[in-house]
């Protein structure tokens, strides 16, 4: 973990006075909503190298016994990261912040980085065999002049079945550059697009709502719901509802 705080620090060379005045305006709207913010939120100042904001799920992200303990301690992961998958947390870190320094891409056209691994709770450590949960961890850095000032990140539960999927997602919302660990080269892909009608079929499933009840709202066949539902698991390469709406919704498709 310290090589990705190292690379941070080389990364501090301009002043962002201006710059703060806007983040201690975004921060402040973030405590005023922090109430409906059901994902782990956190702001990070690469400046100053602490916490500018921090909003703890306890289901997704352990709370200590004092939230300010982690204020000094960004490295955090380290000690709740499901041993197998750190290394890999850490690799992606690496990968992403050189990514970022690499002079040829364009910070700009940069919406945000995504990845998943797996964490393990307090609660889990008195079990003979500790229990990892998959978690997705979306990272937006925001630049002043090309260099990254802070860094916004949220962490919620994902129905992925791997560790990794590292990838960033443009600007455009068109399309995204996905890591290949296997040649260690990022390649650009075409985001998938879905349909208004299959935005309207997940949006309702997200409600909780059955593809009987969503062809009677909709006023289709329950046959044609349930042909348009195939097509949406062939396009997301998912195999249910539910990781239908969680691969849509952390693709920024709905």
């Amino acid at each position: 973990m310290d090589d990705i705080i190292n690379l941070m620090s080389g990364m501090e060379q301009y002043d962002s006075s201006i710059f703060d005045d806007q983040m201690s305006i975004f921060v402040n709207c973030l405590n005023l909503f922090s109430p409906v913010i059901r994902e782990s939120l956190y702001v990070y100042d690469i400046t100053q190298s602490t916490f500018c904001y921090l909003k703890l799920n306890d289901q997704i992200l352990p709370k200590k016994s004092h939230e300010d303990n982690y204020l000094q301690e960004y490295d955090f992961y380290s000690k709740i990261i499901f041993p197998e998958d750190l290394p890999l947390y850490i690799e992606m870190h690496k990968l992403i912040l050189l990514y970022i320094k690499d002079l040829s891409k364009n910070t700009e056209e940069c919406d945000f980085f995504s990845c998943t691994f797996r964490i393990q709770h307090d609660y889990f450590f008195n079990c003979t065999k500790k229990i990892p949960m998959m978690v997705h961890q979306r990272m937006k850095y925001l630049s002043k002049d090309g260099v990254p000032q802070y860094l916004i990140c949220s962490v919620e539960s994902s129905t992925s079945k791997s560790a990794g999927n590292l990838c960033m997602f443009n600007i455009d919302g068109k399309s995204y550059d996905e890591y290949n660990f296997v040649t260690k080269r990022w390649t650009k892909q075409r985001k998938v697009q879905l349909t208004e009608r299959e935005k309207n079929i997940l949006m309702l499933a997200q409600r909780g709502l059955n593809a009987k009840e969503i062809a009677n709202l909709l006023c289709k066949g329950y046959n044609t719901v349930r042909n348009q539902i195939k097509q949406i698991f062939v396009k997301l390469n998912v195999h249910s509802v539910s990781e239908a709406i969680d691969v849509a919704n952390k693709s920024s498709l709905l």
